[in-house]
């Protein structure tokens, strides 16, 4: 019977999964992220009621969110790292985690915008 040694290739593995999770944007990611300083935090919050009646009267343009959800949500970080602080980041950290990205991406996200403590 012979041993067959298995250590290398589980390494390997492992390595590969904590790379994984440093994986760089993509180019349309890089963009969202700096379209993203130009935006304020009317275009990731809610509208109140008032909000939204003015819009009506003088008919002013709203900026729509992105198509794809996995963006939207990485925008919409982006803007309350940026602007919201801690605040508001609690959720939006949990929507971009369900969109797929990281907590090292996050932070990627935070210093690329300058992020408010």
């Amino acid at each position: 019977m012979a041993y067959l040694d298995l250590s290398s290739e589980l390494a390997n593995a492992r390595a590969h999964v904590a790379q994984g999770s440093s994986k760089p944007f993509t180019v349309l990611e890089e963009e969202v992220i700096s379209i993203s300083k130009l935006d304020t935090l009317n275009t990731v919050l809610e509208p109140s009621r008032l909000t939204r009646w003015l819009r009506a009267v003088t008919a002013a343009k709203v900026s729509p969110p992105l198509a794809d959800r996995r963006l939207e949500a990485l925008r919409r970080f982006a803007v309350l790292a940026r602007l919201g602080g801690r605040k508001w980041l609690g959720g939006a950290t949990s929507e971009a985690h369900d969109a797929g990205y990281s907590d090292w991406q996050l932070a990627k996200v935070r210093e690329a915008v300058g992020a408010r403590s």
